[in-house]
């Protein structure tokens, strides 16, 4: 990290010393400095990476080539068109890495290179249209634990950590979601983050209760008796209420919200999906 944090310091400071770094970088025994140097290399004056890219595309390890990838999208040599429409043809024919899918959907969308675009549409449209994690099958596969970690428990925009509890930690709102990946696989659990109201888990449908004047409340029933009915909100957390106080109820939907997935970018949703699959009971 160390290693990587002087390298980015270098490109902003000084070219020449950074082409040189970079050189020595990309040639590292550590195949994390290897990585982490392609992911910069793109358009680095005096240094004609293509060949080196290419060569990678094909013989390096997942995290080279998702870095070769994260480069290859700013190049300006002639030659990347081709490249890649090579790879989006290996696309087609399914012979892609599962963990670079993502790299390689990024790198080609938004390029403004019609031929490449074009194939890009014709791969998505091949997928089944439905809400169900086999129409994304870059963010299944390839995520970053430690990174997930952190959008569960960090991201404040989703505030994962607020409606669920991992390990004691967390919120009553949602599904305690301790050893989680030993019950369901990723494919459920992305679609549980991209489609929540598909498939609402057993317990935690959202109830609304009208209280009159105009006033309800939503959230999860978590006790229901002739004394009282306790629901937990989000919100608000546990709330009470004598019966008699409730006019009325009616099912909601998750509350999960289904704007989860556009608080997050793909890379998140990958990372959180396989910090999931790592909780095993």
């Amino acid at each position: 990290k160390v290693r990587v944090a002087a390298l980015r310091a270098l490109k902003k400071l000084d070219e020449d010393q950074f082409r040189s770094a970079l050189q020595v970088a990309l040639f590292s025994s550590h195949e994390a400095l290897r990585a982490a140097a392609l992911k910069i290399s793109s358009n680095v004056s005096g240094l004609n990476l293509f060949e080196f890219i290419q060569k990678t595309l094909e013989t390096g390890s997942i995290a080279e080539q998702r870095g070769a990838l994260s480069a290859i999208r700013s190049m300006t040599d002639s030659r990347v068109p081709g490249l890649l429409g090579s790879w989006l043809d290996r696309l087609a024919q399914k012979k892609v890495t599962a963990e670079i899918l993502l790299e390689l959907i990024e790198s080609v969308d938004g390029s403004g290179v019609a031929s490449l675009e074009t194939k890009l549409a014709a791969f998505r449209s091949s997928l089944p249209n439905e809400q169900s994690a086999v129409r994304h099958p870059e963010l299944m596969d390839g995520g970053d634990l430690a990174k997930g970690r952190v959008v569960f428990f960090e991201k404040l925009e989703v505030s994962c950590v607020r409606c669920h509890k991992i390990g004691g930690e967390g919120g009553e709102a949602g599904p305690d979601l301790t050893g989680v990946g030993s019950r369901k696989d990723a494919a459920y659990l992305l679609e549980s983050v991209l489609y929540p109201n598909r498939a609402v888990a057993a317990g935690f449908e959202t109830v609304v209760l009208d209280l009159g004047d105009d006033i309800s409340v939503g959230g999860i029933i978590k006790e229901d008796t002739a004394e009282k009915v306790v629901i937990i909100t989000p919100e608000d957390g546990a709330m009470e209420f004598a019966p008699d106080e409730i006019k009325g109820r009616s099912s909601g939907l998750s509350a999960m919200p289904e704007s989860m997935k556009d608080l997050l970018t793909p890379y998140e949703i990958r990372d959180l999906v396989a910090f999931l699959s790592s909780l095993k009971e």
